[in-house]
């Protein structure tokens, strides 16, 4: 038997179960005046799409970015996406045509970059890992924004937010408005650098959405070890208006969609949609690594 957790919280919090079993979903949710009703598998189809789409929640909960800024670097599939981004200075914009694009391990690394899409459709902007990629994109500098595109498909982590070995901390990482689609970890993970002298803070995730379908399903490794959002050590965190679907396996326990833990502090987990994941909002658990974060107080 699996459980369905649906959490929405602005200063209340309400939580409602009802049984899964196989896999397939059936019965009728009603929260804020919206219902929400089906049955069939989970998101059954190679992009995983979230079986319902519920207003308020994930992509739709929020509008699209302004039109694209004069100056911005317009790039098209085919094109080498890793050699632009890398090339970026602080402030560029780099826009993505509609299609797929294939190469991913795609590493930030100077700060004030955004990589967002031309169209603010992020279905139709997608980078594909093709579950070889060890990650979609890094980001190792301050004010790094993805948006409006769709990671999918990494052998590792979709997102990974980490510090460089150069003891400077990561500020105000934001995702918006992204589809993040099959992580075989974790969706998005953040951890400080291997020395624990630098970590991340102020990150903002919202309005996206996190769904686990067979596909990728089939892809997680170790004892289920996969989760949304899993922060080690962050401080200052926003996660608002997501929604999260699937994130469980058929042998093991999956993570948390939501996990700050390893003496993370300061975080606003808010108006989220959480359905038919093993986890719902975990902060805290186990004891803080040997290079934990400490604070002044």
């Amino acid at each position: 038997m699996k459980i369905n957790i649906i959490i929405t919280a602005a200063a209340i919090a309400s939580i409602i179960f009802f049984g899964m079993q196989g896999g397939v979903r059936t019965g009728v949710v009603a929260f804020g005046g919206d219902i929400a009703s089906g049955t069939g598998d989970i998101a059954s189809d190679d992009s995983a799409s979230p079986v319902q789409a519920v207003s308020g929640f994930g992509v739709s909960a929020c509008a699209p970015l302004p039109p694209l800024p004069s100056g911005a670097t317009v790039v098209r599939p085919g094109a080498d996406l890793r050699a632009i981004v890398a090339a970026a200075k602080t402030g560029d914009v780099i826009a993505l045509e509609d299609g797929t694009y294939t190469q991913a391990d795609i590493s930030f690394t100077t700060p004030g970059v955004t990589l967002r899409s031309v169209s603010g459709n992020p279905s139709a902007v997608i980078i594909d890992g093709g579950f070889s990629a060890h990650m979609i994109v890094r980001v190792r500098a301050s004010n790094v924004t993805i948006a409006e595109v769709t990671l999918m498909h990494a052998h590792y982590h979709l997102a990974h937010v980490t510090p460089l070995e150069d003891n400077v901390s990561i500020d105000n990482t934001r995702f918006y408005r992204v589809r993040f689609i099959d992580g075989s970890e974790q969706f998005i993970k953040s951890n400080g650098n291997s020395t624990g002298t630098a970590w991340t803070n102020s990150g903002l995730v919202e309005c996206s959405d996190f769904v686990m379908g067979p596909v990728g399903r089939e892809k997680v490794r170790n004892n289920c070890y996969t989760g949304g959002i899993d922060v080690h050590g962050g401080r200052g965190w926003i996660v608002r208006n997501n929604y999260f679907e699937g994130i469980w396996c058929d042998a093991g326990i999956a993570d948390h969609a939501v996990h700050f833990w390893s003496r993370s502090r300061d975080t606003l987990v808010e108006n989220n949609l959480i359905v038919n994941c093993a986890r719902g909002i975990g902060f805290g658990l186990g004891v803080a690594p040997t290079r934990g974060r400490t604070y002044s107080d």
